[in-house]
């Protein structure tokens, strides 16, 4: 593909790039083969679930009980999603798993509205479209939420609720939030049907990790039964300079992404659903011969 063919094919999202950064070769599949992955994992659903429930909380409904919505939500986003409702989700046991996610978005989100800077903050924008152009490319996404405090210091968050918490190094190379920042100040954010200039410069720019609301079973070295995991607020604070340099860095991975040559990352094959198509092209077989291989192995299985 030339690299207009690609710019046409392809939409410039965090991500995108973030799929690119994984691995250009799942990139590929996902975003210019327009190839559908082999399943969804639970958990992304989950973390769907838990970013609706959170725009729902300042929607004016605080002390909304997540019982009541969680499974409804869940089950539209599991099938009520046009393309995606025929990618199977990947259960080993539904019922269990839905179970434990369920309770996990009430501990969370309990611990949440209770902690006393969620109370007092203000919120700007909560899962804000955006645009903004850098190098005569336009950029869109979502951004999770901008928040002023009483102070007047102003945050800009994109929540988590993986299990792993994001490291110091990761979050300054952090290139999600480095568009989101970028986009707050130089780009335009829709509200009610109208594009809108914040040109604002937040304080902090931040990860939120949720799981720190969850509640400890047993006393370790990190802490005691029944304490919070921990400080769910990690932040940077970028200058100006940064900014820049960002801009410059995401042109510079867009000169790569626009070159019709990708090679797979060994490190995301673990988390990669896009595995059969990865092995297919290793095999460097026709597809038409993949197809009638893929028919006569269903004949076998159906005898």
């Amino acid at each position: 593909m030339t690299k207009k063919e690609i710019l046409q094919t392809i939409q410039l999202r965090q991500s995108t790039l973030k799929d690119y950064l994984n691995c250009p070769m799942m990139f590929k599949f996902r975003h210019l083969d327009k190839l559908q992955p082999e399943y969804r994992h639970p958990a992304a659903l989950h973390g769907s679930v838990i970013h609706k429930l959170l725009y729902m909380i300042h929607d004016d409904k605080w002390n909304l009980n997540v019982a009541n919505y969680y499974g409804e939500i869940f089950e539209r986003y599991e099938f009520g999603k046009e393309g995606e409702s025929k990618i199977p989700v990947k259960w080993k046991d539904k019922a269990k798993e839905l179970a434990a996610y369920e309770s996990n978005a009430n501990e969370m989100l309990d611990n949440y509205r209770k902690w006393e800077p969620n109370q007092q903050a203000s919120i700007l924008y909560a899962e804000q479209r955006f645009r903004v152009k850098i190098g005569g490319y336009v950029f869109t996404g979502t951004i999770d939420q901008v928040r002023r405090y009483p102070d007047d210091t102003t945050e800009l968050l994109d929540f988590k609720s993986s299990k792993q918490r994001p490291n110091d190094l990761a979050m300054y190379n952090d290139w999600q939030l480095a568009l989101y920042q970028y986009a707050i100040k130089h780009g335009e954010v829709l509200i009610e049907d109208n594009w809108i200039k914040p040109k604002l410069h937040p304080d902090y720019c931040s990860i939120y990790f949720l799981r720190t609301h969850e509640i400890r079973k047993r006393t370790t070295v990190n802490g005691k039964a029944g304490d919070e995991k921990g400080e769910p607020l990690i932040r940077t604070q970028k200058s100006p300079q940064d900014i820049r340099q960002f801009r410059e860095q995401v042109l510079n991975l867009l000169k790569a992404m626009l070159k019709d040559w990708h090679f797979p990352n060994p490190n995301h094959c673990n988390l990669c659903n896009y595995k059969s198509h990865c092995l297919e092209r290793a095999a460097e077989l026709p597809k038409a011969f993949v197809a009638e291989a893929r028919k006569r192995l269903k004949e076998t299985q159906a005898a």
